[in-house]
């Protein structure tokens, strides 16, 4: 899926648009998407314009509330990036006049929070993803873009248990108080002749979750001015993204608009850069949010992450307009196949307007991906090894380890293929426990030479040549697999987080492809359990078994019974199966069927995540 977002204004005259930036201010790839809360931030008394509905009455001091159901967002979706939008028309007595550049933002626990602007704005201010402003009498408006990212996940993040919890529940935003009120000059200001008063918020919540197809998403900001333009249209152009084949675009654009007013004909076209002619979005029929000639209607609604639509809603001055745009590979000649087909690397939007006015605040593109060739399908490439049966936990004060999988999943052979692996949060490699298993079957690993440092930290070659995986039984793989300590003294809600990228020649190491769709695997303290022998603890990860290569083995020891580090049922997430792990070779460890539940210290496990 892929999205873009704009946030636009309406008025009756042509003033001369600033530049909107073609190139993505930031970017996301892997199991990504996002949702877009949001709320009016004006009431619509009726009493000053005849352009109706129109709001004319602010509530910006009061704020409003807009809630994520748990609908929206997969239960286990963890915030990447949160983004709060605050916008307002304003005096315009004088471009000096600053803006309101610190709001309070209060999250489902109930906790306040003031989020203030790095910078205190006005129209001679430096204009930027944080703030920017549109000036020209009689019209000041204003758009504050900034980064939440540490609120939400504060609130995400339950401190006394040490896990995630869900981001649902409802959102407010007050204290935007400088939109202009039509109470302050009646109809004689075109904010409310005209209908051209916007106040509200938005809050875009970037997250992760292992539920979410993997896409890449493009983040582009930037004010454009749009009016009168239906003979001659503002095109805005973004580019530096390429689409797939049987690509998936999902386009949402924000837009503030003063009214719903249906003989003010508009129109939004796409074109792609194959294409010969622009296509026009919207909607038919009856009950349609977003109609062909009227897109700009204060009328959206929202898809969640499944791309299930909610009901129309209505925000006064404003749209949050979402629009699918599918290849179809069975009907050629389908008239959207050559706005999205594959190689197709910019868009160009052209916005026709009558008397209304539109002004673009930022854009968010999302495209769905293609499979790279180390994703292993349905399956995770990056595992935690621990001594206990509890998923995604470790004991304190103990050793513990990871193994990465290596498979290709393309249709090519890969060439010099490379390992990278970033270790996060409070751990530290033991030296000489890296080793690998060339063989792929879990019963072979061999120690990889180190001086000390972490050989994967700069990152290694494993083969020169990776066969495609075509089955289980004709597949090349390669496990790597190393162990860490925690530092003395870290606290019990410790967090350690670990991504591993891997990559050849024909991929490159400017893109790699990052383990278990590009989420880090996270890893807490299991505070009841007791700290154990750190020897005892290699020999239950690293067991004679996992290192015979076809010889003989020496009887196990410590109780052990020999695991070979990818064992079957291993508190599998749900993510692989019960015996998921591609590096298995049969349930050859944990032979007593001991209950996953029990923290027995002779338990070795391997926790998919």
């Amino acid at each position: 899926m892929k999205f873009f977002i704009i946030t636009m204004i309406l008025t009756p005259f042509f003033i001369q648009a600033l530049p909107i930036s073609s190139t993505p201010t930031f970017t996301y790839e892997g199991a990504y998407e996002y949702f877009i809360l949001s709320k009016s931030l004006l009431l619509d008394t009726g009493d000053y314009s005849s352009y109706e509905p129109a709001g004319d009455t602010s509530i910006g001091v009061e704020g409003a509330t807009d809630t994520l159901h748990p609908t929206d967002v997969p239960d286990d979706a963890i915030i990447e990036r949160a983004i709060l939008v605050w916008f307002a028309s304003i005096d315009d007595s004088s471009p000096d006049n600053l803006t309101d550049n610190s709001v309070t933002l209060i999250t489902p626990d109930g906790v306040e929070h003031t989020v203030t602007a790095s910078i205190h704005g006005n129209h001679h201010s430096p204009q930027g993803l944080e703030f920017e402003t549109y000036y020209n009498r009689p019209y000041y408006y204003y758009v504050y873009r900034v980064d939440v990212t540490d609120i939400i996940a504060d609130f995400q993040w339950d401190d006394e248990n040490a896990v995630f919890k869900p981001l649902y529940g409802d959102y407010h935003v007050k204290g935007v108080d400088d939109i202009y009120d039509c109470e302050k000059s009646g109809t004689s200001h075109r904010y409310c002749s005209m209908a051209s008063m916007i106040g509200g918020w938005q809050l875009v919540l970037i997250y992760g979750s292992p539920q979410i197809s993997r896409k890449r998403l493009y983040f582009y900001h930037g004010m454009e001015w749009s009016s009168n333009t239906m003979n001659n249209p503002t095109v805005i152009n973004i580019t530096d993204f390429e689409l797939p084949d049987n690509a998936s675009v999902k386009i949402t654009f924000v837009t503030s608009d003063g009214d719903d007013y249906p003989p003010a004909k508009e129109y939004l076209e796409l074109k792609g850069n194959l294409a010969h002619e622009p296509m026009i979005l919207g909607e038919t029929g009856p009950d349609a949010c977003n109609p062909l000639d009227q897109p700009f209607n204060s009328k959206f609604r929202t898809y969640n992450w499944k791309g299930e639509p909610s009901e129309c809603r209505h925000e006064l001055s404003f749209d949050v307009d979402t629009f699918f745009l599918q290849y179809d590979p069975h009907n050629p000649d389908n008239f959207i196949n050559n706005h999205v087909r594959e190689g197709t690397t910019s868009f160009n939007f052209y916005i026709k307007t009558g008397i209304d006015i539109i002004l673009t605040n930022y854009l968010i593109l999302a495209v769905d991906q293609k499979l790279p060739v180390f994703d292993i399908p349905g399956e995770n490439e990056k595992f935690l090894l621990s001594p206990i049966n509890t998923p995604g936990e470790v004991c304190p004060e103990t050793i513990f380890g990871y193994q990465i999988v290596v498979e290709n999943h393309g249709f090519e052979d890969a060439i010099d293929v490379m390992v990278k692996d970033n270790l996060g949060g409070p751990q530290q490699y033991i030296p000489g426990t890296l080793q690998i298993d060339y063989t792929g079957t879990g019963n072979c690993f061999e120690p990889y030479p180190d001086t000390g440092g972490f050989p994967l930290e700069q990152g290694i070659k494993v083969a020169d040549r990776l066969g495609v995986c075509h089955n289980e039984g004709n597949c090349d793989r390669i496990l790597l697999r190393f162990l860490v300590k925690q530092p003395e003294g870290i606290p019990k809600n410790a967090l350690f987080t670990n991504t591993a990228e891997i990559w050849d020649t024909k991929t490159g190491s400017a893109t790699p492809f990052i383990t278990n769709s590009g989420l880090p695997l996270r890893t807490v303290l299991d505070n009841e359990c007791l700290p154990m022998d750190e020897e005892k603890v290699k020999n239950m990860l690293y067991t004679p078994q996992s290192m015979a290569c076809e010889g003989p083995v020496p009887d196990p020891d410590n109780g052990n019974t020999g695991d070979t580090g990818n064992t079957g049922n291993t508190g599998d997430t749900g993510d692989t199966g019960d015996t998921g792990d591609t590096g298995n070779t049969g349930d050859t460890g944990n032979t007593d069927h001991q209950d996953p539940g029990d923290k027995d210290e002779k338990a070795c496990t391997i926790l998919i995540i």
